[in-house]
């Protein structure tokens, strides 16, 4: 897309509008001369891209929704749509701003890479209010002395200011968009209905039709035939209130099947969400309200009565579902089983704890620091752990005889450093290797902010508030790095900086990421140190 944009803007300036911010940063990276807007950049950066354009500085202005209104740029001759919508309004916003008069402006260039007709039929409805005789249609470049050649042709439609140019294969469209006629009966809407119904394996819902309708474009919507017929979904698929089946024997049967065929839980949930499957089946409320019944009196189920049944029909859900053996786990899925009860139920009833009912009693927890930490190695090596508190709270449940962490710390009276019995570094010549070797680990950048994101990787060692504290150094004194002192150096750091970044050779990317290399000082710094301007600098 990126060739043929620039084969046919040529030298004009263009709007081109982007799917979403990573669809323009993509095509930024293949347009020389171009700048992005959108909601991920600061406004001031939005700003003064938006001023370069103006000053025609550079050729492309790439937005992801944010040129469609609110900018004034009358010289623009060019607009590229490579985002699709539906909306009548965004469509005129977008097209609106390259139609706008402007001194030495002959035409106006759309290059609409969606295949979006509705774009070509408001343009057609444009067209007809500024040109209402249209009689006037002559051959672009015309010449009365040369034979008209056919094989590639363009019309031009002039009136109110404004010329059209349509090429001869936009004419062939238009030609079939005005060609296309609705159905008119309701007749041939069901039949052109049941066709789409056989060949996509559609349902006979509302929901569908409303979804594949446009796959035949001479079929209305469902709301434009409600209007126009008068008439229901029911009375549209030619089903009425008495096909619905009347007895509870008719329903279960037919709710059975649609289990079956659809690979159901048997839960009121999945027959609220599945029952139009089946256009004869009521819904659930008209089911409770007909024939006065709860859920359970209508499925038929009865409930497991002993503690071995329940425990039974829960192992089995654990297995089929991948489930941890905790409360929680239960209480979010006993319903897949229509006859295991809630555990607020079995409590109740057997007064009995949920360490209790999995047979896995207070004695069972691990009484010893020595069985704690044994256990909690095991957990690291298999799950791929961190030794880190952190890492303790979120997986100790994954064995359910690991007692939490306020646990063993009130009982045994010891920090997290003790249970692991890992020491802290002592010096500061320790701590910089362990930071570095992090940093190449885990590609780190060498800041800060990056330390104290990720200094618990490394069990041994302590917060920056800490290393401040008990070293008092700054973290400049820390890393030992010394800011660049000559223009070369900082030239060639930029550099590098530049391609590892794919950044522009700008003031505005050096403000934004000169920070990535420690040793490079702020622009303030250069020009007040050097007594040079970016633009001297850039052509060093």
């Amino acid at each position: 897309k990126a060739t043929i944009i620039q084969e046919e803007v040529r030298d004009r300036q263009a709007i081109i509008y982007c799917q979403n911010i990573r669809h323009a940063r993509e095509l930024h990276s293949y347009l020389p001369h171009s700048r992005m807007i959108h909601s991920k950049q600061e406004c001031w950066e939005n700003e003064a891209h938006l001023d370069l354009f103006k000053a025609k500085q550079i050729q492309y202005i790439l937005g992801v929704d944010k040129l469609n209104e609110g900018i004034d740029i009358p010289h623009v001759e060019c607009a590229v749509i490579l985002k699709s919508t539906r909306s009548e309004r965004v469509i005129l916003q977008q097209i609106g701003r390259i139609l706008r008069k402007s001194p030495g402006k002959e035409k106006a260039l759309i290059l609409d890479f969606v295949s979006n007709l509705k774009h070509l039929q408001l343009l057609q409805q444009l067209e007809e209010q500024l040109n209402p005789k249209t009689e006037d249609i002559i051959p672009e470049e015309e010449d009365l002395d040369k034979e008209e050649d056919t094989s590639s042709k363009s019309v031009k439609i002039s009136g109110a200011g404004i010329t059209f140019h349509w090429s001869e294969e936009i004419i062939s469209l238009q030609e079939v968009l005005n060609g296309i006629t609705c159905y008119q009966t309701l007749e041939e809407i069901r039949e052109a209905w049941n066709v789409l119904k056989l060949k996509y394996g559609l349902d006979n819902t509302w929901a569908s039709y409303n979804k594949y309708y446009r796959k035949d474009p001479q079929l209305f919507s469902f709301p434009t035939i409600t209007t126009k017929f008068q008439i229901t979904w029911n009375e549209f698929v030619q089903v009425e209130e008495k096909d619905f089946y009347s007895t509870l024997g008719e329903i279960r049967k037919a709710w059975d099947v649609l289990k079956i065929m659809y690979q159901l839980d048997n839960t009121k949930d999945s027959y609220k969400k599945y029952y139009k499957k089946d256009p004869q089946l009521p819904s659930w409320d008209t089911v409770k309200r007909k024939f006065q019944i709860t859920w359970k009196e209508f499925i038929q189920v009865e409930k497991y009565f002993t503690l071995g049944e329940i425990r039974k029909a829960w192992n089995v859900l654990k297995l089929k579902y991948g489930l941890d053996n905790k409360c929680a786990s239960y209480n979010k899925y006993y319903r897949k089983d229509p006859q295991l009860p809630s555990f607020t139920t079995i409590t109740t009833k057997f007064q009995i704890t949920w360490n209790e009912f999995i047979q896995v009693e207070e004695k069972d927890f691990y009484s010893t620091l020595g069985e704690i930490r044994k256990a909690w190695d095991v957990l690291k090596i298999r799950y791929q752990l961190d030794n880190t508190q952190d890492s303790y709270l979120k997986y100790y449940k994954k064995d359910p005889q690991l007692p939490s962490w306020e646990t063993v710390k009130r009982k045994f009276q010891i920090t997290w450093n003790e249970l692991v019995q890992v020491e802290k570094y002592s010096t500061l010549e320790e701590i910089r290797e362990a930071w570095n070797v992090l940093r190449v680990g885990y590609q780190l950048d060498n800041t800060k902010n990056s330390y104290e994101r990720h200094y618990k990787k490394d069990p041994q060692l302590f917060s920056w508030d800490t290393i401040t504290t008990k070293f008092q150094i700054t973290w400049k004194e820390f890393i030992q790095v010394e800011k660049y002192s000559t223009l070369e150096e900082i030239w060639e750091a930029w550099n590098v900086l530049r391609i590892r970044y794919q950044l522009d050779n700008t003031k505005i990317s050096y403000l934004k990421y000169y920070k990535k290399d420690p040793q490079l000082p702020s622009w303030e710094t250069v020009t007040r140190k050097f007594q040079i301007t970016w633009n001297e600098f850039k052509k060093m």
